[in-house]
């Protein structure tokens, strides 16, 4: 994002000063806040797995409703930050080679996940990578109204067809008999929520940007939200040593 030159009310607010890109700090708390429902989401699903949580609370149909709608917001926002960064294809390849590993790890331990939130990114960065100069073309109302109808086409579709022979298509949503993943977020539907990502990202580009989404009112949320991959990584060994210890 480039710098203002004056006279730019994101200076005048004092939000940015001189050429320094100024950070969307509403999209650090938004995704902050995602993170903080997951990491609240996974501890009672290990709450439910040892007995101390019921699951008539953590299959509640509010939760039920609740729970794909923060897990697209986190996907829309990841989208957003791809239309920054220097390198997707670079980003891409690190996420996936982090994804492998934690494939290897959650089934060493009996957990596996073999397409979870961070093999869904990683692809979804390389894809994007490869195909933003001609996507990133395409008029934005026209983009958001196409991704959210494939969104629901899609939805639909991987779940009228069930299971499929084919165990290698899971990666597309479709699941092969017997398949398992503790955390699973395949490419269709959800990398249409990534594009549509793009496109908010390309619209805060634009001139005439409020400043208030420069501005920083939740300074812990802002935080965690910049570390939101860390916070993926060590959040589920912390709460299984936590029940534990309780459960010892």
């Amino acid at each position: 994002m480039s710098g203002c030159k004056p006279p730019c009310p994101l200076q005048e607010a004092g939000v940015v000063r001189g050429d320094t890109p100024p950070r969307v700090h509403a999209v650090d708390e938004l995704r902050g806040l995602c993170v903080v429902l997951m990491i609240a989401y996974h501890a009672a699903v290990s709450l439910n797995l040892h007995g101390l949580l019921s699951a008539a609370i953590l299959y509640h149909p509010l939760l039920m409703v609740l729970q794909p709608i923060f897990a697209g917001i986190f996907i829309a926002i990841c989208g957003f930050a791809s239309v920054y960064a220097r390198s997707n294809l670079r980003r891409g390849l690190k996420l996936f080679v982090l994804a492998l590993a934690v494939s290897l790890i959650t089934w060493l331990v009996d957990m596996p996940i073999w397409f979870g939130i961070l093999h869904f990114l990683s692809l979804s960065m390389l894809i994007y990578a490869g195909i933003n100069r001609w996507i990133d073309k395409v008029p934005a109302i026209i983009g958001l109204v196409a991704y959210l109808i494939l969104f629901i086409l899609t939805r639909s579709w991987v779940a009228s067809v069930g299971i499929v022979e084919n165990a290698w298509l899971f990666p597309f949503g479709f699941r092969g008999r017997g398949f398992y993943s503790a955390d699973y977020f395949p490419l269709l539907p959800w990398i249409f929520v990534f594009f549509i990502g793009t496109i908010l990202g390309r619209l805060v580009q634009r001139k005439n940007r409020p400043p208030w989404i420069f501005r920083e009112r939740f300074a812990i949320l802002s935080w965690i939200g910049r570390r939101a991959l860390l916070a993926y990584l060590v959040h589920q060994p912390i709460i299984f040593g936590i029940l534990w210890v309780i459960t010892r």
